[in-house]
């Protein structure tokens, strides 16, 4: 697959913080916006002027806050708009806006990804409403189901299952990558690799999450390993998910809230 590296301004490639509230359901720090299904092991959210909690299921989690799993922890939440996002061990995710529209399916949602790995699946709005990013990255998301990993020595890495991302760095330089496919961002200034099925690195972003999720029940949540996995070959991807080892030691933070 040839690829088309362009550039494209940041507020084309996710939804900005900013901008107009969807009438209807105004967006405040702290409003409660998902429910935890999973809560595995170590799981925290903290909001910018409370100290951190212990998240368990069915706990709701709120617009402004960030959640953070410990070592062998997974955790999936379930936003008010059906999205979906599994978070796997030793991760940060922050809520940076969630506006939704419940009568009209309208609103936006943008996340951001500190470091880890997660998965995301999109709900009701549409697909130009939802934007992700990570320190090095910006997505575009169009109707999509996709993974996304981030360490600072690894780069920022996006496999898609379904759909396709507008994947972009911080300068704005971008490639669309389709479903089956694969990109990398080494650095915030370096421009995305071009897509093509997951190299061995770009699987083991998905493998880890998988291993993380496969902690915890139903054995669904569990992801693909492999590039063959997730181009649509569910019988192997059931097989790894079933092969993975369960984990059962919980780790502790501490209580500081310091990761």
């Amino acid at each position: 697959m040839r690829a088309h590296i362009h550039r494209i301004t940041l507020a084309a490639a996710f939804v900005a913080a900013g901008g107009a509230a969807a009438p209807g359901y105004a967006q405040t720090v702290g409003q409660d916006v998902a429910t935890a299904t999973v809560a595995a092991n170590v799981v925290e959210f903290s909001l910018p002027t409370l100290p951190p909690r212990r998240v368990a299921v069915d706990d709701r989690v709120q617009f402004g806050g960030q959640v953070r799993t410990g070592a062998l922890s997974a955790n999936v939440n379930r936003f008010d708009d059906g999205t979906m996002i599994n978070i796997g061990a030793n991760a940060a995710v922050g809520i940076d806006r969630f506006v939704y529209a419940p009568a009209s399916g309208t609103g936006e949602m943008t996340v951001n990804l500190a470091r880890g790995a997660m998965r995301f699946v999109t709900g009701k709005m549409q697909a130009k409403s939802y934007g992700v990013r990570t320190p090095f990255a910006i997505i575009g998301v169009r109707g999509t189901v996709f993974v996304l990993g981030h360490d600072a020595a690894g780069g920022s890495t996006v496999v898609v299952e379904t759909g396709s991302v507008t994947f972009a760095n911080t300068a704005g330089a971008a490639v669309v990558v389709p479903a089956g496919f694969a990109s990398t961002i080494s650095g915030p200034n370096d421009p995305p690799s071009p897509p093509a099925p997951a190299s061995p690195a770009q699987q083991a972003v998905v493998a880890a999450l998988n291993v993380a999720l496969a902690t915890v029940a139903p054995p669904a949540l569990t992801m693909p390993t492999t590039a063959q996995a997730i181009a649509g070959n569910a019988a192997a991807a059931a097989a790894a998910s079933a092969a993975a080892p369960a984990m059962s030691t919980t780790a502790d933070f501490g209580g500081d809230g310091d990761y």
